[in-house]
Order: structure tokens, then sequence, then C-alpha cells
């Protein structure tokens, strides 16, 4: 069975098909986390993949409390390195919408052009928490949460 590439953690997210008989007009939803890759790469080990969510979990609170902190100082910089350490954790666990708004973000701040950093953070944040409470969901036995 081949193991998941760490670089198939930056291709674009999932998205899964509205179930049967679902409202034609619906749309596609994007799946914050690939659980299958994440759980092929672990090899099914539940324990070892809870410590790492709650490890994103603490360490991703942690790089957003920085970028804001940055963003309050006007220190681009400091945004670019902190988005850049999310964007390598989100990577890991397969988090691939969180990843994409991290490298976004450190893109942003590394290239200076008034771009919109603390939209970027925000969309980030909204990403981070999405993809932390799918993959503790995943884990706890509860239904998956809405991927919209």
């Amino acid at each position: 069975m081949p193991t998941p590439s760490r670089n198939s953690a930056l291709q674009q997210p999932q998205a899964v098909e509205p179930p049967a008989g679902a409202d034609h007009g619906a749309r596609r939803v994007e799946v914050p986390v690939d659980l299958a890759a994440l759980r092929e790469l672990l090899q099914a080990d539940e324990a070892f993949e809870r410590q790492l969510v709650d490890t994103f979990a603490t360490t991703g609170h942690s790089a957003l409390a920085e970028i804001q902190r940055a963003l309050e100082q006007l220190d681009a910089k400091r945004v670019e390195r902190a988005a850049h350490s999310l964007k390598g954790a989100a990577g890991s666990l397969f988090a691939t919408s969180a990843s994409a708004a991290a490298q976004r973000l450190e893109m942003a701040a590394r290239s200076g052009v008034g771009q919109p950093l603390a939209q970027m953070a925000e969309e980030l944040r909204g990403e981070f928490i999405r993809a932390v409470a799918y993959l503790q969901a995943s884990y706890s036995g509860e239904e998956q949460p809405d991927a919209t």
C-alpha cells in the first residue's frame, strides 16, 4: 500500500458530492481533512491520531495568537513565520484547506504588497477551527460536522 507523500497534503482540498436524493441545487462541499490519507499514514493508530490532533490544536492556537500579535504590531515577518509553521502542521495532518489558507497568508506577508493580511488571518482561523472540529469529531464517534 503506497504511503501518501508529504506534498500530497498541499494538493487541492477534496470535495464530496451531496448525498443521493439531496436537493439538486446543493453544491459540492469541501472536506477540511483527508482522513483516509491521514489514517493510512498513521496505520490507523487511533491513540497516536488523538495525540497529533491535540498537539495540532494547541500549537495551532498558539500560532494564530502569534499571527494576531504580529498583525497588531505590523510585523509581517512574524506573520510569515507563524503562518509557515501552521501551514506545515496542517499539511502534515492532511488538513488541506487550513494548509492552503496558511500558505496564502505566508506568501502575502512575504510579498509585503499591501495584502489584506488581517482578512487572510481570519480565513486561516476559520479553516483551522473547522479542521480541528472535523478531526476531533472523527475520533469521538460523533457525526461529522457540516463541511461548509
